[in-house]
């Protein structure tokens, strides 16, 4: 079970603003770490482990997530889920700092089955081609309560 850490709203706050205009880049900001990113901001525990450093392109991604879970985005966001007795809820119940489930936003037939967002309020940001891209709350699929 993940608890926040005190002070976990200025480093949340500081990662949303640092992020905001940072491009997309495969391996160190992408969905999945930007997710992870945020975890380890609000709670002390990086969640990301099992992919730093081990892609650099969407395909090595998929095949880090494949490696790690047998499936996709959603496999993997399970199977941490699992690993860290993290409570799905709602995703209109979600909080700042929860992650989230989205629709996929890569190009059709690319592999990827959704995005990893986290929720900054009444929007999941999500790491996009040219910062972080900002989705309705209403429009995931799924979501988590970190700490």
């Amino acid at each position: 079970m993940l608890a926040r850490i005190e002070g976990w709203e200025g480093a949340f706050l500081a990662l949303i603003q640092a992020r905001a205009r940072a491009p997309l880049h495969w391996g160190t900001h992408d969905c999945c770490l930007f997710a992870a990113d945020v975890v380890l901001a609000v709670t002390g525990v990086d969640l990301g482990t099992p992919f730093r450093g081990r892609y650099k392109t969407p395909r090595g991604a998929l095949g880090a997530l494949r490696r790690f879970a047998g499936g996709g985005v959603a496999a993997a966001a399970e199977k941490i889920a699992e690993r860290y007795a993290i409570r799905e809820i709602p995703p209109l119940m979600a909080r700042r700092g929860d992650v989230g489930l989205l629709p996929a936003v890569a190009a059709p037939g690319s592999g990827f089955d959704g995005a990893l967002g986290v929720c900054v309020g009444a929007t999941w940001a999500v790491a996009g081609t040219c910062g972080l891209d900002h989705v309705p709350l209403a429009a995931a699929l799924r979501a988590w309560r970190i700490g």
